[in-house]
């Protein structure tokens, strides 16, 4: 029950607006369903390295997040991620997604 309220509060620190954050959890919270605990971490920088994008014109700003997350029967202790929020400057891509094969 606590799914959608951690992703608005956590997509909001990677920068998305509250439209692109409606729409991800939209997409994302019916397919998290069925387990009491979940693992979820988001790749920012390191999604970048793996999924390089080339897009013109260049944005000035780009918001890249893949979320990976995992079912859990028991609750896992992780050490929260220090975010740091993108400051949107003109063009602003925004791309998000994350795995599926939960």
């Amino acid at each position: 029950g606590e799914v959608d309220t951690f992703l608005a509060r956590t997509l909001l620190k990677y920068g998305l607006n509250e439209v692109e954050s409606r729409e991800f959890r939209e997409f994302w919270v019916p397919r998290m369903k069925g387990a009491p605990y979940y693992r979820v971490s988001f790749l920012t920088d390191s999604w970048d390295k793996a999924a390089p994008l080339s897009v013109t014109p260049r944005p000035q700003t780009s918001i890249r997040l893949f979320m990976d997350w995992r079912k859990l029967g028991a609750p896992l202790s992780l050490v929260e991620p220090t975010i740091v929020t993108p400051k949107r400057e003109g063009f602003t891509l925004v791309e998000w997604g994350g795995s599926l094969w939960q």
